[in-house]
């Protein structure tokens, strides 16, 4: 399993779970589960962090195959260990928290930000193209 797509399928499998049942876990289209099984694309990390949890395991393990209680060990760094996983939605004791999971959770309210940031430019790009666009038209001669 060198790459994620036999990774997902293998983890999918192990939970007894069709495509369809795991892209709504995931809140994507069952054809998105499909390629990102045969490796066709690679999820967002936002879909990624929604997929290791679907599939009860980490975005490490999937994206390397790496256990990362495992690999945090071979970099002399025991204190890490392995994200537990909580789909119930309910909170957690942040004090129970390691943190690798500190790290990803910063991770994604990066992204976010990053992404917020993206949406904020393209709106104000297309409202200068409408913009300029109104003033286009409006300067028809008429006749």
């Amino acid at each position: 399993m060198e790459t994620i797509g036999p990774r997902i399928v293998f983890r999918r499998k192990l939970l007894g779970l069709k495509g369809k049942e795991l892209a709504e876990r995931v809140g994507c289209h069952p054809p998105d589960i499909s390629d990102w099984e045969k490796s066709k694309n690679i999820p967002s990390v936002e879909s990624l962090i929604k997929l290791a949890r679907a599939l009860e395991t980490t975005e490490t393990w999937l994206v390397s195959g790496e256990n990362p209680e495992t690999s945090a060990k071979d970099r002399g760094n025991p204190e890490l260990r392995q994200m537990p996983v909580d789909n119930s939605g309910g909170g957690r004791d942040n004090s129970s928290m390691t943190q690798w999971e500190h790290e990803m959770i910063q991770d994604k309210n990066q992204i976010i930000a990053l992404q917020k940031e993206k949406i904020r430019g393209l709106e104000e790009r297309l409202a200068k193209l409408e913009g300029e666009k109104g003033r286009k038209t409006s300067k028809k001669p008429t006749g």
